[in-house]
């Protein structure tokens, strides 16, 4: 089967995604096409792609779903059987039906899964789980993973010759999650715009920076990783016991999982 060029297509709100999908790319080695939807306006543009596009489509796990801005994310792409890696990262709890839903939703728009699989990346809401991943040891499978996806292709004539692929994972996927409280902001806020700017649902007020409409903010910690002041911090009480229980339930080790 022939490809003529790999594409990155992905929401990435603090980096851990990205670092797997490119990774990923690096592994096929061939360069690749970047399509960041993490931002808003990103996701307001159209994207099409065709058999002859390889395409990864990755995106975070929050409360074992896919964000909620899938819906955006999917009404800016158009696929014609363009053949498709589905790839989650998620803090090392579970991805649940994450994985699942990506697929379901990825083909639903025109793609065919090819592989698929479900890394781990440091938790958006806390570095004491699973810190500094996707790590080195993760880094090697990321790119043997690549390898395969390579190897896979070089088999197929055609995508006909595929097997419908399966990967875990539930339907229903499982409860919308609902956020019931934003980040908030401390006196070391002066005010430079960049949550506003990187905010991937226009959560954050641009005329009053300390002001996040919870309606609106998806909890992706966006905000709170790219500060430069460290002024936006979680004072929710019940997201902070949430935390507290987390860390001491995913400390074990857990390691990627891959269909292909």
């Amino acid at each position: 089967m022939k490809i003529s060029r790999i594409n990155l297509l992905y929401f990435s709100a603090t980096g851990v995604t990205k670092k797997c999908v490119l990774k990923i790319a690096e592994g096929i080695g061939m360069d690749a096409y970047d399509y960041d939807l993490t931002l808003y306006k990103a996701r307001k543009q159209k994207y099409t792609f065709n058999s002859d596009d390889l395409v990864i489509i990755g995106m975070p796990v929050y409360r074992g779903r896919i964000p909620s801005i899938a819906d955006d994310f999917f009404a800016a792409v158009t696929a014609e059987n363009a053949p498709a890696v589905f790839v989650v990262s998620y803090g090392n709890r579970e991805y649940d039906n994450a994985l699942l839903e990506l697929k379901d939703r990825s083909e639903e728009k025109g793609f065919v899964g090819i592989a698929a699989a479900a890394f781990i990346g440091e938790h958006s809401s806390s570095n004491l789980i699973a810190t500094g991943r996707p790590d080195a040891e993760d880094q090697i499978k990321l790119f043997d993973f690549g390898r395969q996806i390579k190897e896979k292709v070089a088999m197929l004539t055609d995508l006909e010759e595929l097997t419908e692929l399966k990967v875990k994972g539930m339907r229903p996927y499982g409860q919308d999650f609902v956020n019931r409280a934003a980040p908030a902001t401390n006196e070391n806020c002066d005010d430079c715009g960049i949550c506003i700017q990187n905010c991937p649902t226009l959560a954050i007020n641009p005329e009053n920076v300390r002001e996040v409409k919870v309606e609106k903010c998806i909890s992706c910690r966006r905000c709170i990783h790219l500060c430069p002041q460290g002024a936006k911090f979680i004072a929710d009480s019940h997201s902070i016991n949430f935390i507290t229980e987390l860390v001491k339930k995913a400390s074990m080790r857990k390691e990627p999982e891959i269909f292909i």
